[in-house]
């Protein structure tokens, strides 16, 4: 791997993220197409670096503490990482539609299991494309797809990212504090309805 002496990513935290853009680049390939997915180590290591100096910078302006958040940092990462050309194919593969946005689709499951956000989520997934409460005209979209489609084809920064990513953080500590009062709930109804 080629490594850079970086200020804000240590050579650990290097190391393992590019491991985890294997894993998922595996994990998301069609079975037949593992050995045709291949990570660009030096494409790799210049996005980690340009992410480096981008995290550097927020660190130096607004301190570790109040104002840098998870979603700032990955906001970040999903910039750098979907700016370079991390991830090829083989020929054979090179134009399946089965691979149009895979880089990103890598990415954002990537940043997913560092912010602990399941875009996948069953609360989240039953909502998709059906009608917003209070009278609202629109539906609830597909997030994770939105977010595919903002990336590939619209104009975006590392700011609007960070906005997105922490407010999938606000949501998914929502959904978990929500279903910890639902499960408080159904233990108390269950001791209500058992007869003395």
């Amino acid at each position: 791997m080629v490594e850079k002496s970086l200020q804000f990513f240590t050579e650990h935290f290097q190391r393992e993220f590019l491991k985890k853009i294997r894993e998922y680049a595996r994990k998301l390939a069609l079975p037949a197409d593992a050995t045709r997915i291949f990570i660009s180590e030096v494409a790799y290591a210049d996005a980690i670096a340009e992410a480096d100096f981008d995290a550097e910078f927020v660190k130096m302006r607004r301190g570790n503490g109040n104002g840098n958040s998870e979603g700032k940092l990955a906001g970040i990462l999903y910039f750098r990482l979907t700016r370079h050309k991390i991830i090829h194919f083989s020929p054979e593969i090179a134009e399946h539609n089965d691979y149009a946005r895979f880089q990103e689709r890598v990415v954002v499951q990537l940043i997913g299991s560092l912010l602990q956000v399941d875009f996948n989520d069953v609360w989240i997934q039953q909502r998709k494309n059906t009608k917003r409460p209070g009278g609202m005209r629109y539906n609830f979209q597909d997030i994770y797809g939105e977010l595919q489609y903002l990336t590939c084809r619209r104009h975006y920064n590392q700011e609007s990212l960070a906005l997105f990513f922490d407010t999938l953080v606000y949501l998914q500590h929502a959904l978990d504090e929500m279903r910890a009062m639902q499960s408080q709930l159904d233990d108390y109804a269950r001791r209500l309805s058992v007869p003395s």
